[in-house]
């Protein structure tokens, strides 16, 4: 098995030198596209550094002379389309010693011709970065805050958000385990004027990364999360709400060091405090690795909240944010 990776994530590291794979067509001529050639049969195998590993991945380069033709690249349930003829280039990621694709030649007459390629490359497989240190974001934002209370009427604000995150590889498994900090620092606008509250939320979780799925990833989450409101004197507020979190995390890796990331937890349960409780929040963020091996992030993210504190008391929130994020 092999991904498709049409743009390297990062820069290519040489981890073993000399390390090569080697790319083999059918010895049939009948089974072979005519118009269709590689550049190498030996390919170098440099090592690319992707969240808490190091990858093998390869870059093959070939040409379609048929200038009436269009070259579609297929792999499992990932597809490329090279739509002008002429010299083309794709990175692969290596996930397995033995690795295939199927090349697709399409002509303006509709005829179709199919051509199965080997990668052999014994030996490769992911190494793990030594560090384990984790990485720290910090972030800072403007949000939207909204409060209903149906014994007490609503509350919004316009806020100064602080966040941070921290994230860390459980030993060398496919776990990790990450927290989220969420405080609205200063309250710019309040609705009524004379209210300001402050809203923290502090989230744990558990993550499972799933090995050789390519620039696309999706994984499940599972944690816990602790909720309060700081009234600050106003008739608004509640505390110590907390809730469990189950969702998935989903990362899609583009070029030039950037990639996207959509997180999505939903609050299924009662909480731990005996309240009903609902929710969901949900985050988009994009995010792009400096030179200095640092990150920044964009990311506007939506989270909103119901609960009953008691059998007559109904409580609604929300919260919409777009900060900026950096790691340290």
């Amino acid at each position: 098995m092999l991904s498709l990776y049409f743009t390297v994530e990062s820069q290519a590291q040489d981890h073993k030198a000399g390390l090569q794979a080697t790319l083999r067509r059918s010895s049939i001529p009948d089974h072979r596209i005519a118009e269709l050639s590689f550049s190498d049969e030996k390919i170098a195998v440099p090592f690319v550094a992707s969240e808490n590993r190091l990858r093998p991945m390869v870059e093959i380069k070939g040409r379609l002379s048929d200038p009436h033709a269009e070259l579609v690249i297929l792999e499992g349930n990932s597809s490329h389309l090279v739509k002008s003829p002429g010299n083309f280039s794709i990175f692969i990621f290596l996930n397995s010693n033995v690795s295939s694709m199927v090349f697709q030649m399409r002509k303006s007459d509709r005829k179709v011709k199919n051509e199965k390629i080997f990668i052999l490359s014994p030996g490769v497989k992911d190494h793990y970065l030594a560090s384990h240190s984790g990485e720290l974001m910090v972030y800072l934002g403007q949000g939207t805050f909204r409060y209903f209370q149906n014994n007490f009427g609503s509350y919004s604000s316009s806020s100064m958000v602080f966040s941070a995150g921290y994230q860390n590889q459980i030993g060398k498994s496919q776990f990790s385990y990450s927290a989220d900090l969420d405080f609205t620092l200063w309250n710019i606008k309040t609705s009524p004027q004379n209210a300001s509250p402050q809203v923290l939320r502090v989230q744990g979780q558990a993550e499972y990364h799933f090995l050789g799925s390519g620039a696309f990833e999706i994984n499940p989450l599972v944690g816990a999360q602790y909720f309060t409101m700081f009234s600050n004197g106003s008739r608004y507020g509640f505390s110590n709400l907390i809730a469990p979190e189950i969702g998935f995390k989903a990362n899609y890796r583009l070029r030039n060091e950037n990639a996207l990331r959509l997180r999505f937890l939903y609050l299924p349960l009662d909480s731990f405090t005996q309240t009903s409780k609902i929710g969901t929040d949900t985050s988009i963020t994009w995010s792009k690795r400096l030179k200095n091996e640092h990150r920044v992030e964009v990311g506007l993210a939506y989270w909103n909240e119901q609960f009953s504190p008691s059998p007559t008391a109904q409580v609604k929130t929300s919260m919409l944010s777009l900060k900026l994020g950096y790691s340290l």
